[in-house]
C-alpha cells in the first residue's frame, strides 16, 4: 500500500490514498492522502519520459502535422501570457520587488516561466532554472544557472547551495514530487529574508 510522505498525518502515515494515473507519464501513479490531502507521486517518472513528453509537445515541431504545429503555436502563446501574468501578480504581491535573492523556476519544462522571470527581473537578476530532463534545460539560455537533478539530487543541492532565493515558483509542478513537503521545507531554508514561494497547483476533482 502507498505511504504518505507527509508528517502532517502524525500516526496516520499509512492512510488510504486515492490513486490516479498520469496521462503524460504512463505508469506513474499519483496519490492523495485521505488524511492530510497531500498530493504526491508514488514514484518519480524517469528522466527519459520527461524529456520525451516535452519534446513531443513543445520542442520538435518540424515532424508534426500542420494542425498540430498550429495548436502548438497557440499553446505557446497562451502559456507565455499565463507565465507573464503569474510573475507580474507574484511580484505585485511582494511590493513590486523580487527581493535581493535569486528567481527560481522549479521544474521549468518548456521555459516559459523562466523567460518571464528573466523579463521581470531584468539583466541584473540571477535566474535559476531546474528540471530533471537535461535536453529541456538546454533551451534556457536566459537562466544564469540550470540544475539538472532528480528529486533526491535536488534535496542535496538545496542543502549545499549558498544561494538565497527571492522568489520561488512551483507552477503545476509541486504535485509531481514524491515528497512535496520535504522539497518545500528545503526551499524555505534557502529563502531570503523577504523571499516568497509561489505555488500554483491543479484543483482536485474529488
Amino acid at each position: 500500500s502507498d505511504v504518505c510522505s507527509s508528517d502532517l498525518c502524525g500516526e496516520a502515515m499509512g492512510a488510504p490514498s486515492v490513486v490516479r494515473r498520469s496521462a503524460p507519464f504512463p505508469g506513474v501513479r499519483y496519490v492523495r492522502c485521505r488524511e492530510c490531502m497531500t498530493v504526491q507521486v508514488a514514484e518519480a517518472p524517469p528522466a527519459g519520459q520527461i524529456a520525451a513528453f516535452y519534446s513531443r509537445f513543445y520542442i520538435n515541431a518540424a515532424h508534426r502535422s500542420l494542425p498540430d504545429q498550429i495548436l502548438g503555436w497557440l499553446r505557446g502563446v497562451s502559456e507565455r501570457a499565463r507565465a507573464r501574468s503569474l510573475v507580474t501578480y507574484a511580484m505585485s504581491q511582494a511590493g513590486g520587488s523580487s527581493s535581493s535573492g535569486s528567481l527560481v523556476d522549479f521544474v521549468s519544462g518548456n521555459g516559459m516561466l523562466t523567460r518571464a522571470l528573466r523579463a521581470a527581473g531584468g539583466s541584473g537578476a540571477h535566474v535559476v532554472s531546474i528540471d530533471a530532463a537535461q535536453d529541456v534545460l538546454s533551451l534556457h539560455g536566459v537562466a544564469n544557472e540550470t540544475w539538472h537533478v532528480s528529486e533526491t539530487e535536488l534535496l542535496q543541492r538545496l542543502g549545499a547551495t549558498t544561494l538565497r532565493f527571492g522568489a520561488v515558483f512551483f507552477s503545476h509542478t509541486l504535485e509531481h514530487f514524491v515528497d512535496p513537503l520535504g522539497v518545500l521545507r528545503a526551499v524555505t531554508r534557502r529563502l531570503a529574508d523577504d523571499g516568497r514561494i509561489h505555488v500554483d497547483c491543479p484543483r482536485s476533482e474529488e
